[in-house]
């Protein structure tokens, strides 16, 4: 349908039409439940919906298929001796996911998805990380357990939870378990992009000392 230079407005009436749930009304039905701030909903995925109508077809065609990245841009002699920050999310939600992976790749970050705590511990068995962001509530096993079996197994990757649950006994069971951060829902861009340098900044001293 956009091959055929239908506008955004009739593929959205078609979708809706066929029974199809659209990322941006994931988006608003994640805005109603107050799990994201309403201008960050807006910047990553309705506006992109909108800037997407206003392009020429072939420039949307290539900016779907071939997305800019902030380390793309980077230069070639840079990208041959330093790698990206690489963060794990730990999150159920595929809309979710897809919001947060935006963000952080804005930023220039390298970023990998798992669905719940145990799809977590099998990257992590494979791989690297600098940092983790995980929900709380999963299925299977859920951020306090990926916690308590990363202790058990010696992996020693900073966490930080990002999650809808405000109970201060959770946030300070977090803590207590060696979580580094504790952020609650509705999350607002530039505070957790904030945390998320400063939490990666306090690795890397700790990786040098």
């Amino acid at each position: 349908m956009v091959r055929a230079g239908l506008s955004i407005a009739e593929i959205r009436a078609f979708a809706h039409k066929r029974g199809d749930y659209l990322i941006s009304d994931h988006a608003l039905e994640k805005m109603r439940n107050n799990l994201f701030a309403p201008k960050d909903i807006y910047e990553k995925v309705l506006a992109e919906e909108i800037n997407l109508k206003k392009m020429p077809l072939e420039k949307a065609h290539a900016k779907i298929t071939q997305p800019e990245t902030a380390v793309s841009k980077a230069a070639p002699s840079k990208l041959k001796t330093e790698r990206p920050p690489s963060i794990l999310v730990v999150e159920d939600d595929n809309l979710t996911q897809k919001l947060i992976k935006r963000l952080l790749e804005t930023r220039g970050y390298g970023v990998t998805i798992a669905g719940d705590g145990i799809e977590a511990l099998l990257y992590l068995g494979k791989k690297e990380f600098d940092l983790i962001i995980s929900d709380i509530n999963m299925p299977n096993l859920d951020g306090f357990k990926l916690l308590e079996m990363m202790g058990q197994k010696g992996i020693e990757t900073p966490v930080m939870f990002m999650t809808s649950r405000t109970d201060p006994e959770d946030e300070l069971r977090g803590f207590k378990l060696g979580a580094r951060d504790y952020i609650k829902k509705p999350i607002q861009k530039e505070i957790l992009l904030m945390r998320v340098e400063r939490a990666l900044g306090d690795n890397r001293k700790n990786k040098k000392g």
